[in-house]
């Protein structure tokens, strides 16, 4: 559970139990005892979770105290927890290209509405540009719906599907316009979000 109000979830200096002891998956997102974070209750890795430099365990976003603004599902930071850091976390926000943010914000859209359902499209006006702007006011406020169109078709043309999917977002342009009014994407794979700050 997170912390109860008058608690400083920032100042735990030991986990209640040893995370060496966890049986991890190869990626190291997932362990068999369900085990996370310092209230060593469940999560799932994509789920608003920050994942430790140092000892690699899963923390819920509720459960810190340094993360300014909600995270979308998927996003990826760069955190210490107070554990590894005696006392106090440490949060870095990593910078996402537009592209990047692009297939972030689809991301969240397919796994928060769509239950995980690649296979179909996301409307950008809907959507992922207020999404978006949400986020990230100050880059996306003044992006029209047709510049992120254009950016996907970039992207398109720019990677093949023999090209290295680590470094291309793979996006498919289902529909450039629809009646002129809104526009929808579709990943031409399923992968996770990257970010290649922290590459």
């Amino acid at each position: 559970q997170p912390p109860t109000e008058g608690e400083s979830p920032s100042k735990h200096l030991l986990l209640s139990y040893d995370p060496a002891q966890l049986t991890w998956d190869k990626e190291h997102r997932t362990n068999k005892e369900g085990v996370y974070c310092y209230c060593k209750g469940p999560g799932v890795w994509y789920r608003q979770m920050l994942q430790c430099l140092n000892c690699r365990q899963w923390f819920h976003q509720a459960c810190v105290s340094c993360v300014p603004k909600a995270m979308l599902w998927g996003e990826k930071n760069l955190f210490i927890c107070s554990v590894c850091n005696m006392g106090e976390e440490h949060l870095t926000l990593t910078q996402y290209t537009n592209t990047e943010a692009l297939h972030l914000a689809m991301y969240h859209v397919i796994m928060t509405r769509y239950r995980g359902d690649f296979v179909l499209p996301v409307c950008l006006k809907m959507n992922v540009l207020p999404l978006l702007r949400r986020w990230d006011k100050a880059r996306f406020s003044a992006i029209e719906v047709w510049e992120l169109a254009d950016l996907a078709c970039e992207n398109v043309a720019l990677f093949s599907p023999g090209a290295n999917h680590k470094n291309t977002t793979l996006l498919c342009l289902v529909e450039k316009y629809c009646q002129g009014k809104c526009n929808w994407l579709c990943f031409r794979s399923k992968f996770d979000p990257l970010c290649s700050s922290l590459f």
